[in-house]
C-alpha cells in the first residue's frame, strides 16, 4: 500500500511540473505575440500631427485682397508634439492678424511694424529666409506650436494685399503647400469689381519653391476640381480637391501657387477712383497711348545684409 502510495503521488508531482511547464511556455508565447502589437502601437501613436483641414478664403474688392488662412491640427499620440506651421505670402502683402487655438486656450499675435524692428540683423536675417526659399518677391511665415496629446489646434492668419496690374492683369496668387495631404482643403477667392470684370483666368498650378510636382492632370486649364462663377461684377472661383486629387498633383502636400489672373473694363479715360475710411486710391490705366520711353537703372546693393554670397554674385 505504501508503495502504491509513493507512486501515485510521484505520478501526481510530475503532471503538475509538466502542466506548469506548459502555462509557462503558453504565456511566453502569448507574450511573444503581444510585444509586437505593442510595437506596432507604439508607431502608430507616434506619427505627426494631423492636418484635417487647410482653407484660403481671399475677397477682392476693387483691387484690394482680404485672405484668411485657416489650418486645423490634430495630434493623435499619446504625448504632446510640436509642429510648425508655414505660409508663403507675397512681399508686398502686410499681416493683420495671427491667432492660435490650442485645445481651451486662445493665443493672439502681436502686430509690430517693420520700422520697430532691430535694424540690419533682422533685415539681414530676413534676406537670408527669402533667399533660403529661393523665391523672389514672397516672404515665408513660420509660427511654432505644442499640441497636446489627444488635442486639436486650430490656426488663423489674416493679410490684405493691394494687387499691382503687371502686362495688363491683375493677379492674385495663394501658396497651398500644406505639406501633407489633408481631408479638406479649399481655396475660396471672391472677386468684385463695380467697373466690371473685362477678363478672368485660372492658371494651373505652378510650383517653383520647394520640391513637389505642383502639376496635374490637365497643364492647359484650371486645376482638377476648380468651380468658376461669373457675371459683370461679381466672380467666385473655388479650388477644392479630394486626397486622391491631391495625391496626383504631389504626395508631399506641396501643390503650388493658384493663381488668378483678371482685368476690368476701362471705359472712362479718367480712372477709377476709389474711397474708404478717408484714403483713396486712384486707379488710371488709359487705352491707346503709345509705349513711352524709359530709362532703366541698375542698382548694386552692397550694404551688410549684401555680404557674401549674394556680393560676389
Amino acid at each position: 500500500m505504501l508503495l502504491l502510495l509513493g507512486l501515485c503521488l510521484a505520478l501526481l508531482l510530475c503532471a503538475g511540473s509538466q502542466e506548469e511547464e506548459r502555462s509557462w511556455s503558453d504565456t511566453s508565447e502569448q507574450v511573444g505575440l503581444r510585444v509586437p502589437r505593442q510595437l506596432r502601437l507604439l508607431q502608430r501613436l507616434k506619427t505627426k500631427p494631423l492636418m484635417t483641414e487647410f482653407s484660403v478664403k481671399s475677397t477682392i474688392i476693387s483691387r484690394y485682397a482680404f485672405t484668411t488662412v485657416s489650418c486645423r491640427m490634430l495630434n493623435r499620440a499619446s504625448e504632446d508634439q510640436e509642429v510648425e506651421f508655414q505660409m508663403q505670402i507675397p512681399a508686398a502683402a502686410f499681416i493683420t492678424n495671427f491667432t492660435m487655438l490650442i485645445g481651451d486656450q486662445v493665443y493672439q499675435g502681436e502686430i509690430i511694424g517693420r520700422e520697430k524692428k532691430n535694424g540690419d540683423r533682422v533685415k539681414e536675417k530676413r534676406n537670408q529666409t527669402t533667399e533660403n526659399n529661393g523665391e523672389k518677391g514672397t516672404e515665408m511665415f513660420r509660427a511654432s506650436l505644442v499640441i497636446p496629446s489627444k488635442d486639436k489646434a486650430v490656426l488663423l492668419l489674416s493679410y490684405e494685399e493691394l494687387l499691382q496690374r503687371r502686362l495688363g492683369k491683375y493677379e492674385h496668387i495663394v501658396s497651398v503647400r500644406p505639406q501633407q495631404l489633408v481631408g479638406r482643403l479649399t481655396v475660396d477667392v471672391s472677386i468684385l469689381e463695380k467697373s466690371g470684370i473685362a477678363s478672368l483666368e485660372v492658371l494651373p498650378l505652378h510650383n517653383s519653391r520647394q520640391k513637389g510636382s505642383g502639376r496635374g492632370e490637365d497643364d492647359s486649364g484650371p486645376p482638377p476640381s476648380t468651380v468658376i462663377n461669373q457675371n459683370e461684377t461679381f466672380a467666385k472661383v473655388i479650388f477644392k480637391p479630394s486626397v486622391v486629387q491631391q495625391a496626383k498633383i504631389a504626395q508631399n502636400g506641396i501643390l503650388g501657387d493658384f493663381i488668378i489672373r483678371y482685368d476690368v473694363n476701362r471705359e472712362q479715360s479718367i480712372g477709377d477712383i476709389q474711397v474708404l475710411d478717408g484714403y483713396f486710391v486712384h486707379y488710371f490705366a488709359p487705352k491707346g497711348l503709345p509705349p513711352l520711353p524709359k530709362n532703366v537703372v541698375f542698382v548694386l546693393d552692397s550694404s551688410a545684409s549684401m555680404v557674401g554670397t549674394k556680393l560676389r554674385q
